[in-house]
């Protein structure tokens, strides 16, 4: 884990549903997931500040979201650590990816991991907002375009598991 790093509390999947559903209901009581089908990935961000606050730190739309399961994408576990990773973009952007998880203090927390994501790094913007500068950064990286890129899902698995400890 870096310095700088997060804690997140350990748990399971089920766990995890069962937290969002608690801290949820306490909002509405009405409310209901049903995390086979679906539900609204904005409810969860509206509910906790913190998320907003954790995953706008790179700027992007959340219009177009992607929560069913493939790779990180959906609820996953990494080595006892379980989160609720997201994809998430504008018509005009490239997505970027993300991740939901309780942290140490039972609080629901986001993170955007930077390696083997599809930001430019420079701007802190998802790829789409700044043609120009957005063609520089891809070719930094080895791109011919941003256009090319795709999520590395090995870094990304590794900067989670740099980046957050289980406590």
């Amino acid at each position: 884990m870096t310095k700088n790093g997060r804690k997140a509390k350990k748990m399971t999947i089920d766990e995890l549903k069962e937290f969002i559903m608690k801290k949820m209901r306490k909002i509405d009581e009405e409310t209901e997931f049903d995390f086979e089908e679906g539900f609204d990935i904005y409810d969860l961000i509206d509910a906790f500040p913190k998320i907003e606050k954790d995953i706008f730190k790179i700027d992007f739309d959340m219009e177009n979201y992607d929560i069913e399961k493939e790779d990180l994408i959906g609820f996953n576990t990494i080595e006892e650590f379980s989160f609720l990773g997201v994809s998430a973009g504008g018509d005009w952007e490239m997505p970027v990816f993300f991740l939901l998880y309780v942290d140490h203090k039972n609080t629901l927390r986001g993170y955007v991991p930077t390696e083997g994501n599809v930001f430019n790094k420079k701007t802190k913007a998802a790829f789409g907002n700044d043609e120009e500068e957005d063609e520089k950064e891809a070719k930094k990286q080895g791109f011919n375009n941003y256009e090319d890129m795709e999520f590395d899902w090995n870094k990304l698995k590794e900067d989670i598991k740099n980046r957050i400890m289980i406590v």
